[in-house]
């Protein structure tokens, strides 16, 4: 058997490939002798790294992923925009409509001193117009702007970070130490001019406590963690009677307070002191178990895994029932006021009755 070279057909004419022969593109071949000038050629890309000049997109019938693998070292992924006012993005699309856009650098232009270039996630409508970032973060002091609410499944934590919300709302969290008082979180809300500070403090020998402070160098209202509650000048209670209904006066005050006694009392679930002796700090206040026998609207139930059944009674409900006693002993007194005047100053058709007889 003859051993013969392959054939080719250039220009019509059919003749064997010879050694170092480069057979044209057009005629199946690659027009080169090298790997590099055939891929050249060819407009093929090198698996072993190359630059592409134009777009790559990547079809496919199943699941399509890009995937960028490292089997000993960093995996980067790198965008790298043009210029200044240009963005770097990538688009989440739905049937070739955008839907979300994620800007690494947005097109605010580089203006000096970390400005512009700022991230951001955007959100698109359905016709794939843009509706507004949901989220961003400034490239200059990485300052965050949430567009709509939060909704935590856990909790946050917030230390020298800035958020923008409604109303010209300014929130920060700071952590330090005031003179002998140890700020563990205080967060500080300015609202149209009205400075609001949340703080959860604790000073060592005491009990920590939630305080809330509106314009002012002390706190307005003040939480405890033993359950007691503090205002710098009183609680006040929204009572227009344009908001109730079915009015029922209270009757036989005098005789419902006989169930109720004001004593003195000590806490069995009141938090032992972080520091120093325990001492047991003593109160005053009534049982709402009698209470409730003398003023059952007074005591509801607000249990605790504990103790479901445990009894509460309305700050108010004790002065409020001594309050319709006193009412009805001004009306005893004032009937009795009046026997005894007429006792004192019979009148003259009772003296003349008295002679007949």
């Amino acid at each position: 058997m003859t051993d013969r070279r392959p054939l080719v057909v250039v220009s019509g004419t059919p003749r064997e490939i010879a050694t170092g022969d480069t057979v044209p593109v057009a005629n199946g071949g690659t027009g080169a002798i090298t790997a590099a000038a055939a891929r050249t050629n060819l407009g093929a890309v090198n698996i072993a790294g190359d630059t592409m000049t134009g777009n790559l997109s990547v079809a496919h019938a199943g699941s399509t992923e890009l995937r960028i693998d490292s089997s000993n070292d960093n995996a980067v992924l790198i965008f790298d925009k043009g210029a200044s006012g240009k963005t770097n993005a990538i688009n989440a699309m739905s049937n070739n409509a955008i839907r979300w856009q994620m800007q690494f650098g947005d097109s605010t232009s580089e203006s000096g001193s970390n400005a512009g270039s700022n991230f951001s996630i955007g959100r698109f409508s359905d016709a794939g117009a843009a509706l507004a970032n949901a989220f961003s973060i400034r490239r200059s002091d990485g300052q965050v702007d949430i567009a709509a609410s939060v909704i935590a499944q856990s909790y946050g934590i917030f230390a020298g970070t800035q958020i923008l919300g409604g109303a010209q709302a300014v929130a920060s969290s700071n952590y330090g130490t005031s003179g002998s008082t140890n700020f563990n979180n205080f967060l500080t809300a300015t609202v149209n001019g009205s400075v609001g500070v949340l703080s959860y403090q604790h000073t060592p020998g005491t009990s920590a406590a939630w305080q809330f402070q509106v314009n002012n160098s002390t706190a307005n209202f003040t939480f405890l963690n033993n359950g007691r509650a503090q205002a710098a000048v009183a609680w006040d209670v929204v009572s227009d009677e344009r908001l109730k209904t079915k009015f029922e006066p209270i009757t036989d005050a005098l005789d419902r307070i006989d169930h109720v006694d004001v004593e003195t009392y000590e806490r069995v679930d009141e938090p032992s002191p972080m520091h120093g002796p325990s001492q047991r700090t003593r109160y005053v206040g009534v049982r709402a178990q009698r209470m409730r026998v003398a003023l059952r609207e007074g005591v509801t139930v607000a249990g605790t895994e504990a103790m479901p059944g445990r009894l509460v009674v309305a700050s108010d409900a004790a002065g409020l029932l001594a309050l319709a006693a006193v009412k009805e002993l001004k009306a005893l007194v004032m009937a009795l006021q009046a026997e005894l005047h007429a006792l004192r100053n019979p009148t003259p058709s009772a003296s003349l009755s008295g002679k007949t007889k």
